[in-house]
């Protein structure tokens, strides 16, 4: 007589298990059996290449690979790049996705048979000084996932500009003119200790100045640092 019982196993690791039997009577009866499974398990990996350094207000590009080292297929493989602090979406290529809520760009990599590999690039403008850090994920059926993460320094920088309205037409001899200057910062830091000195030709004297803490010299004014 023969009896079959059967015994349902999920494997935790990949590569070759071993099954053993065994079975035991009375009168010292015993008998066992071994058996060997290949354990094939899909392994996703991630790699992104990004620029090192940039300035505030400037766009990087991301390169991102998604690659399968395992020996089984990966399958519904999702790809998601979650932006650093107060970045700006660009662009994305293969489909990718922006979700504006989470600040993330999402792709659909689909299945990735062993050695197989997918790449995509993104694009977004970093304005946060300091360490900017754009986290990858990928994801598919049977718990699988990957991650990798790179880091952009991000520089501020000062960048000004100087304007002067002067009057429109010809002045009278001796009435008072107006002169505008303007200094505008065009960067993405403030700008400390601007130093700023107006000249006149021969002929010009200031009589009144408005805007800020100066001293009015023969032919020029030289304003305290802003």
């Amino acid at each position: 007589e023969n009896k079959t019982i059967e015994v349902e196993l999920t494997a935790r690791q990949a590569g070759a298990l071993t099954i053993k039997a065994q079975a035991f009577a009375d009168g010292g009866v015993r008998a066992e059996i071994a058996e060997q499974v290949l354990v094939r398990r899909a392994n996703l990996k991630v790699e992104v290449v990004g620029s090192k350094v940039k300035y505030a207000g400037t766009t990087s590009t991301y390169q991102v690979r998604v690659s399968n080292t395992g020996n089984a297929p990966a399958d519904k493989v999702q790809v998601a790049a979650m932006l650093p602090l107060e970045a700006k979406f660009v662009s994305a290529n293969n489909g990718g996705r922006y979700e504006a809520e989470q600040a993330k760009v999402v792709w659909a990599a689909g299945t990735l048979q062993p050695g197989a590999d997918r790449q995509f690039e993104m694009q977004c403008t970093l304005q946060a000084p300091g360490e900017n850090r754009l986290q990858i994920v990928a994801m598919g059926e049977r718990d699988l996932s990957g991650s990798a993460m790179s880091a952009t320094r991000v520089e501020a920088l000062a960048d000004l500009k100087l304007e002067v309205r002067d009057p429109q037409g010809p002045m009278p001899v001796g009435e008072d003119a107006v002169y505008e200057v303007i200094v505008r910062n065009r960067g993405t830091k403030a700008a400390e200790g601007v130093d700023l000195v107006v000249f006149f030709s021969e002929g010009l004297e200031a009589t009144a100045v408005q805007g800020g803490s100066h001293d009015i010299g023969h032919g020029q004014v030289m304003f305290k640092p802003i």
